[in-house]
Order: C-alpha cells, then structure tokens, then sequence
C-alpha cells in the first residue's frame, strides 16, 4: 500500500482506492479535476496533431499517449470523440472509438456500458462517423448483454460448491460472495491448473477488503515465484495490473538477466508499474540512474527505455 500511495504521489494523483466511485460508474474512482484535465489535454494533442498534419513520428506518440489513459478517462473520451467526430478529425475519431471500445469490452460495469451507449454521439452533427458511433453503440448493446447474463447467472449460482464451478464461474463468484467466503473460493482456483486461474486471483485483489486483498496477493505472488521463465513473461503481459505487478517483483528478484523484460514494463499502461520497472533498474545498477525519471509523456518513457535497453547491451 506505501509503494502505491509513494507511486502516486509522484504522480501528483491520489490512489484510486482513496477516492469515491464515480455516481455514473461505481467500478471507477472519481478523477480529480487536475486528472481530467491532464486527459483533455492528452486527447486534445492527438487531434491538434491531426489538425495541424504532424508527422508520421508525432501520431504514433499521441496516439500512444491516448492508448495509455486509464478507464477513468472514459467520460473525458466520449466527450472528445463527439468533438473530434462532429468536427470531421477522421484519424482522432476511428482512435478515440478504438479506446472507448477497449475499456467497454473490458468493464464489468453495466453503468458504464449504459453511459457510453447512451453518450456517444450526443450533439454530433456530422454524418462521416456514423457507422463508428453505431458500431460503438453496438459494443456497447453487446457487452451490456454479457454482463446482465454473467449477474443472472451469478444470482443462481452463488450456492454451488466451489469444486463444482468452471474457473468462470469462480471469476464472477469471487468479485461477488461475501468477503468472508472468498478464501473458499481462491482456494479451489489456486488447486486448478489452468492459467485462467490467476483472473480469479487478480478480482480478488481488487476487492475493497484489505484481508481479501492481502490473500489474494500473495497467493499471486507465490504463483509469480513458482512460474517457469515462460510463465512468467506471460504473466508479464498479463491483462490484469494485480498479476503484472507480482511477476515484475519476480522477474527482479531473478537477475538483471530479466532486464530486457523489465524494461518493457517501464512503457506499462499502469503509473505504478512503471515506476516500479524503474526503481528494479535502477536496484540492478547499483542505485544509478541510467536516464532520469520523467513520467509526463509516452515519449520520455519511450526515450528512457531505449537508454536502459542500451545500458543493458553494454553490460
């Protein structure tokens, strides 16, 4: 928890779990007003890009920029790809609509599938991005469908035996039972051999329960110690934040021979893990920084990283 407050403070944001959920999307912590204008500014520099035809180099940078902004920039993004498709930004729109999908299809939040199907296209005049706020609100339509058909299925199935439940079932059980029943539950996932395993780790320890997520944790950090060098780049690149951090931690503790690997993490979506990488290089080099810290852009991550990888080829 200190790293993480530590993390975020360097970052000039409060942890997302010191913050109220959104009144539109419980799922997500309310970003401060200094947030929000951070990833108007973020969306804001791909479309001037655009505007002003920057080069190639340029809209990959923005480009990643936007790709990096977390879920709670959603509303910030809806309000942004209305902008920049009413006002005919053809390439910041189709990017804007790719973001917004992502963090739909990823979101468990029936608010915020309804707000962003509701919202997309409000107020836009323009008719050359019609079929991509359809096939937004379509996405929307589709994921809104799977999460009520998860709940129901939840609702009936919450009583089984967890040794009866497919490591689906025990995904969507674990976020739901009551915090006391959730070792049960983690408990038979850590028994089953299939890698889907660590999702039902890594919900946990999202859950709001600090015993919750102090078991849940460290079973993922034994998974993380006990995982061959294969499993563990998996877990690298895992989709969950929770399973990315635990195997940066391992990935450190055996040897600068995972540099390459941890460099890769210094370019992660998630502010902490990157810091994170950093810190674990900069251990490796004796407490030297290679390149200084300078989190404000995606290509001062980019430059930073490259320097690492050198250093790291020198040795």
């Amino acid at each position: 928890m200190l790293s993480v407050v530590v993390a975020a403070m360097l970052l000039g944001q409060t942890p997302a779990e010191e913050r109220p959920p959104h009144p539109l999307a419980p799922s997500l912590p309310t970003a401060t007003k200094a947030e929000n204008a951070a990833f108007k500014k973020t969306i804001d520099r791909l479309i001037d890009v655009e505007v002003k035809k920057g080069s190639a180099a340029a809209v990959r940078e923005a480009t990643r920029a936007v790709d990096e902004l977390p879920p709670e920039a959603i509303f910030v993004l809806v309000d942004r790809f209305n902008y920049a498709a009413s006002n005919e930004h053809s390439c910041p729109a189709v990017i804007l609509a790719k973001k917004i999908t992502n963090i739909v299809q990823r979101s468990g939040d029936a608010q915020l599938v309804s707000y962003v199907k509701e919202n997309i296209g409000a107020g836009m005049a323009a008719k050359r991005h019609l079929g991509v706020m359809k096939d937004l609100q379509t996405a929307c339509v589709v994921r809104g469908n799977q999460i009520r058909a998860t709940g129901i299925a939840l609702q009936t199935g919450l009583n089984r035996p967890p040794a009866s439940m497919s490591l689906a079932d025990l995904s969507g059980a674990v976020s739901k039972v009551p915090a006391a029943k959730v070792p049960l539950f983690l408990a038979e996932a850590e028994k089953r051999k299939d890698p889907l395993k660590l999702d039902v780790l890594a919900i946990a320890a999202e859950r709001k329960e600090k015993d919750v997520q102090t078991l849940a944790r460290g079973m993922i950090k034994k998974q993380a110690d006990d995982a061959s060098d294969s499993d563990l780049r998996k877990m690298l690149e895992h989709k969950r934040t929770e399973i990315r951090k635990a195997a940066l931690t391992s990935a450190e503790s055996r040897g600068i021979s995972w540099g390459e690997a941890i460099v890769d993490r210094t370019l992660d979506e998630d502010a902490t893990i990157r810091r994170a990488a950093y810190d674990a290089l900069v251990r490796f080099n004796q407490g030297t920084a290679v390149a200084p810290w300078d989190d404000s852009s995606p290509g001062h991550r980019v430059l930073a990283a490259e320097k690492w990888r050198e250093w790291l080829k020198s040795r």
